[in-house]
């Protein structure tokens, strides 16, 4: 077993980051190194990082209203000089020699050199993490015939190169690296960590219950999966904002978010049968000596200790994960909603509610945010969160499918999103590029889609009927992802990445 120190550098929000806090975990854990990660502060990392002796957290200090002030290629400039000093004096002059440094790619500038340097002057071998490329990312905002992106190219394959051991994400990756830039690079898939798994019925219902203030948040004043906290009587009230289903589960949106009730006037009656529904279950549920407690696809009787059982008007619960990014087209999904929805409403009783909770931070959050507030939908209601990494796991093991809108700026990355599905034997619906295949088999593990109508019927036919009868096409995605004997990153990691710590280079 190799001993020594390791230094892991990602020139981002390292809690963001979880293949690299899994590689600084793995590392600590299972190799027995000090871990030393350099890397920008911002999101909670694992819990397990925090209080684990052997890995201590540099933040780099940030430029962070640079590009308001700014054009954009000069600030890119003057932050990247920044970086390289700030990454200069902490790794010639503040931190322990490590003996190798692992380094995440992208982003690439000035990472690349500035490590290169340290390694140098430590005597420590180079270890280069390809999870993309650089300069294809930076395309995305500008174009690629801009001259900062074809200077981001040459910089990236020229320094790329003086790596002395490189992983990667994707056989298609490995390729292109051995072909074009003359890297030779082992592959390494991503693994979901050994704590991502399906979720157990109780555990569902106490995150669904945690995550109430996530959930009954909608989006959209009109929301037909908003829910009724079961501590609290609803009294009768007339200009109702909500539409779904008359459904115990229902309840009318606060004061706040609703609209005029004159524009939904023909829904009132309606909705009052559905407040009067839930009262009465509830007395019921009082007189009998229990407490009923209720979320949005799960209930319990008789207070803590009682029975929970999947509710039998429950929503599909759909998750997508997103750093919302222009990689990740979400237009392609409100549009897909909004199909579904026509047809479901065109068949009533024949497509359940969709409930589409789509985690994650990033810049095009709040657009979309606003798209998602502008639908007009009534069958599918969609919230948006940011979850602590414990409830991560427990939300993909709860849900009854996965959807994927990565698309990779280079095509030779792997989301990793899909692969921590997987491991909550959740099946996925994912956009369709270049090498989406080493990761999902289109119809065994998944679906491949490659337009907003594509996905609106795969949509229609994995849920049809829902919940009462169950899709053929999702129990055997389902039954596939679940008898997949996959390795979990533990594994992976000691067969293939732990023996190159333990040769110099």
């Amino acid at each position: 077993m190799p001993k020594g120190r390791v230094w892991v550098v990602v020139l981002g929000d390292f809690g963001r980051s979880p293949r690299m806090q899994n590689h600084a975990l793995s590392l600590a854990q299972q190799a027995g190194l000090q871990v030393h990660v350099i890397a920008y502060g911002g999101s909670k990392t694992n819990a397990a990082i925090a209080r684990h002796q052997n890995i201590r957290v540099h933040t780099i200090p940030e430029l962070r209203q640079l590009a308001q002030v700014l054009p954009r290629s000069l600030a890119l400039i003057i932050k990247a000089a920044f970086q390289a000093f700030m990454l200069l004096v902490m790794m010639i002059f503040w931190l322990p020699s490590p003996d190798t440094l692992l380094l995440q790619v992208p982003p690439a500038i000035p990472t690349l050199l500035m490590c290169w340097l340290a390694c140098v002057w430590h005597g420590a071998t180079f270890m280069i993490d390809w999870h993309n490329f650089a300069h294809t990312l930076m395309s995305l905002s500008m174009t690629h015939k801009h001259p900062l992106v074809a200077l981001a190219n040459l910089y990236e394959r020229f320094w790329g190169r003086f790596g002395h051991k490189h992983l990667c994400v994707s056989a298609a990756m490995r390729t292109e690296l051995q072909r074009s830039w003359r890297i030779q690079a082992t592959v390494f898939y991503d693994r979901p960590p050994s704590h991502f798994r399906p979720t157990p019925l109780k555990q569902q219902h106490q995150l669904l219950l945690r995550l109430g203030p996530v959930l009954d948040m909608p989006v959209h004043p009109r929301d037909c999966c908003a829910i009724l906290p079961a501590s609290k009587e609803i009294p009768y009230q007339n200009g109702h904002d909500s539409a779904c289903d008359a459904c115990p589960s229902f309840r009318p949106l606060p004061v706040s978010r609703r609209a005029s009730a004159a524009s939904h006037d023909n829904l009132n009656k309606l909705l009052d049968q559905m407040d009067l529904r839930v009262l009465a279950e509830q007395s019921r549920a009082r007189e009998e000596g229990q407490e009923h407690s209720l979320t949005v696809c799960t209930e319990q009787l008789g207070g803590m200790g009682g029975r929970v059982r999947l509710r039998a008007d429950r929503p599909a619960l759909i998750v997508s994960s997103t750093s919302w990014t222009p990689d990740e087209d979400f237009q392609i999904l409100l549009d897909a909603a909004q199909q579904y929805d026509a047809e479901a409403v065109e068949r009533p009783g024949a497509l359940p509610r969709l409930l589409f909770v789509v985690t994650g931070k990033g810049p095009q959050r709040a657009a979309y945010v606003e798209r998602m507030r502008r639908l007009d939908l009534q069958r599918v209601a969609f919230r948006t969160a940011w979850l602590e990494a414990a409830d991560y796991p427990l939300l993909l093991g709860s849900a009854d499918l996965g959807v994927c809108l990565h698309t990779s700026s280079s095509g030779f990355d792997l989301p990793m999103k899909v692969v921590d599905m997987f491991g909550c034997g959740l099946p996925v619906c994912a956009a369709e590029y270049r090498c989406i295949g080493e990761l999902v088999s289109d119809g065994t593990n998944g679906l491949l889609f490659d337009s907003a109508s594509k996905l609106a019927a795969q949509l229609t036919e994995l849920f049809e009927g829902f919940p009462q009868k169950e899709s053929p096409l999702l129990r055997q995605l389902q039954d596939s992802v679940a008898s997949t004997s996959a390795l979990t990153w533990e594994q992976s990691w000691e067969k293939i990445v732990l023996p190159m710590f333990a040769r110099r280079h």
